[in-house]
């Protein structure tokens, strides 16, 4: 039988016991990242294998009560890029929007801070 030899630096347990919390932290986060990511890539794939056709998510639309909507349907796969040329330039816009309203907040405060230093 094998038999366990003991260490006489305690440091090697030390460190493992250190460094345990950051790696346990850092797997957790990448499993919490890629399992999602591999679980919607897999229900594609079955839609894809069943039918032949690729899910697309449609336009986004707003009900009465002012709800949004999102639609998703079924396109053959020689649609997807131009479809998604046209979302890529819808979202483009939204982010360039969503940037100069995060520029403006950024510059108020900083002006803020400004006249706070002042009096």
């Amino acid at each position: 039988m094998l038999k366990r030899r003991k260490m006489s630096n305690p440091m090697p347990d030390a460190m493992m016991q250190l460094l345990s919390v950051p790696l346990g932290f850092l797997t957790g986060f990448m499993t919490g990242l890629v399992l999602p990511l591999a679980a919607i890539g897999a229900v594609v794939a079955g839609i894809r294998f069943v039918t032949g056709m690729v899910p697309f998510l449609g336009e986004v639309s707003v009900d009465d009560e002012g709800g949004r909507v999102l639609s998703l349907r079924l396109v053959p796969q020689e649609e997807v890029r131009d479809l998604y040329e046209g979302h890529k330039e819808q979202i483009g816009g939204d982010l360039v929007k969503m940037k100069a309203e995060i520029q403006a907040i950024m510059e108020e405060a900083q002006a803020r801070q400004a006249n706070q230093k002042e009096a």
